[in-house]
């Protein structure tokens, strides 16, 4: 259980109108990871994940790539402590 981990990505570029989320949370649930997807006013997108470390690694390579659409420039990502309030994965509006 402690290998159980929680991870804040923020993926920057043309990151919106380019199915991102929804292929976010098939990629989310492929890995067997909770959290949720959402766009920001700023163009962005945020993500918060969490599970496995080895999952959440995967995550982060895959963001660096994302939908066909997407046009990635940058990703950050903060390392948190696990949260209990994180049970399923969810896109939000």
């Amino acid at each position: 259980m402690n290998n159980i981990k929680r991870a804040k990505i923020c993926v920057m570029g043309r990151v919106q109108g380019v199915f991102f989320r929804q292929e976010t949370k098939e990629e989310a649930l492929a890995l067997d990871l909770v959290g949720w997807v959402k766009n920001t006013e700023n163009g962005n997108v945020m993500i918060m994940i969490q599970g496995a470390e080895e999952g959440i690694k995967a995550m982060i390579a895959w963001t660096r790539v994302g939908p066909d659409r997407a046009k990635i420039k940058k990703v950050d990502v903060e390392w948190l402590e696990p949260s209990d309030s994180l049970v399923d994965f969810k896109i939000i509006i």
